[in-house]
């Protein structure tokens, strides 16, 4: 990687030196407003505070304000957290070069998608238009690489639900959360930079675009790119809901612990040019795009009995489906594997497991994820994140592992 050989990136990845420092001060507290004997049994404050003075970027506040309360079966719950994403050591200090990203140039090729006037946005010649070679593995040219002037990102996080016990040892919480991150650390994104540059001609964008003056491509010479550093641009909001439900009872001579964690997104909004461009602005809930991965609702449910000293589990991993439309909202068709299926269907595994006390410090395990060797969904290469298929999914099919853990 150091070398650049093979690696298919189109650049070299040399190795990152640099180092930051913060220096911190916090303080919590729980304060107990009511404790009563009644329905309404207890009502408490949940407090925080963090300055933390980065060393680059100066210093920064955060904050917290919970409330928690006891209405018989039901413990309702809310909370306001102010929360920071401090810039690491791969955001300020990778090295700026050129390397490849997955996208089709809309101005290259015999017919190209924009117009003559629209490419000319993007530094295409009236004598180039319709010239512009085009990469036959949808491949071009981006300058990235970090930024030692970054700041934190900021988050507003906004949460409230409730914790039911309707019976004993059943636990049902539902959560609706509400988040928005400002200044968030990442680049534009060269298609963004250049589908918004042809469509609006807005300098704050085309200045990025470094097309070959002869050929007008952006893929066969490294002088020729879209330039993509990482800054604080753009914005994040995302809005769900989290289910968690625990159950445990006792039969067959052991004891069953039953466990649902789901969570279903609402809305999942980007903003890559917040106050520049909003019809940049786009949603990624239950869609899949070369910008979007991202199911409405994925849970994992598992099931486990215990007897003496050994126990089973089985788990169920589930994703569900991804629409193919694209950040604009219209319905794809260039990737032809996901076209042909709408997008990409609900996914499920199986994983089992066991365990086994062979004595008072030795426990063994076994497991199988993926149990029936299901394959990942096969996408083309504007969607795929890992090979041919895209992030999250199970890369390598079954997998068999095992432990022995000793105390002592």
């Amino acid at each position: 990687s150091a070398a650049g050989n093979f690696a298919g990136a189109g650049a070299a990845a040399p190795p990152i030196d640099g180092e930051t420092k913060v220096n911190e001060v916090f303080m919590e507290a729980l304060i107990p407003v009511f404790a009563g004997d009644g329905l309404f049994s207890s009502f408490d404050i949940d407090l925080g505070y963090r300055y933390s003075d980065y060393d680059r970027s100066g210093g920064a506040n955060t904050y917290k304000i919970g409330f928690t309360g006891e209405i018989g079966m039901v413990r309702p719950r809310a909370g306001y957290n102010r929360a920071i994403r401090a810039p690491g050591i791969n955001d300020l200090f990778s090295q700026q070069n050129v390397v490849l990203f997955q996208g089709a140039d809309p101005c290259s090729g015999a017919n190209p998608t924009f117009t003559q006037a629209q490419c000319a946005n993007t530094g295409v010649t009236a004598a180039q238009y319709g010239r512009v070679p085009a990469n036959p593995a949808q491949q071009n040219n981006q300058f990235v690489g970090g930024n030692p002037n970054l700041q934190p990102e900021q988050a507003d996080t906004y949460t409230v639900g409730f914790v039911v016990t309707p019976i004993e040892d059943l636990a049902i919480a539902l959560d609706y959360y509400d988040i928005k991150i400002e200044d968030t650390i990442a680049s534009i994104g060269a298609n963004t930079i250049l589908n918004f540059c042809a469509t609006t001609g807005d300098p704050f964008l085309c200045d990025r675009i470094n097309r070959n003056p002869q050929s007008g491509d952006i893929w066969r010479d490294t002088s020729a790119f879209v330039s993509n550093l990482t800054d604080n641009f753009g914005e994040l909001h995302v809005q769900g809901v989290d289910l968690n439900v625990n159950y445990s009872f006792e039969a067959l001579g052991g004891r069953f612990f039953t466990a649902f964690v789901g969570n279903f997104i609402l809305k999942e909004e980007a903003a890559p040019l917040p106050g520049v461009n909003d019809d940049a602005t786009y949603d990624c809930a239950g869609r899949i795009n070369p910008s979007c991965q991202t199911p409405e609702w994925r849970h994992i449910a598992n099931v486990r009995y215990s007897r003496d000293n050994w126990s089973v589990n089985a788990r169920w991993r589930y994703f569900g489906e991804l629409d193919y439309i694209g950040t604009n909202g219209a319905v794809l068709t260039a990737d032809t594997l996901v076209a042909a299926k709408g997008g990409v269907p609900a996914y499920s595994y199986l994983d089992l497991s066991g365990s086994l006390s062979l004595a008072d410090n030795i426990d063994l395990t076994f497991g199988v994820n993926n149990v029936i060797d299901k394959e990942p969904p096969l996408v083309g290469v504007n969607n795929a994140l890992n090979a041919n298929a895209p992030g999250g999914y199970d890369q390598l099919g079954r997998y068999i592992f095992s432990s022995i853990s000793l105390k002592f």
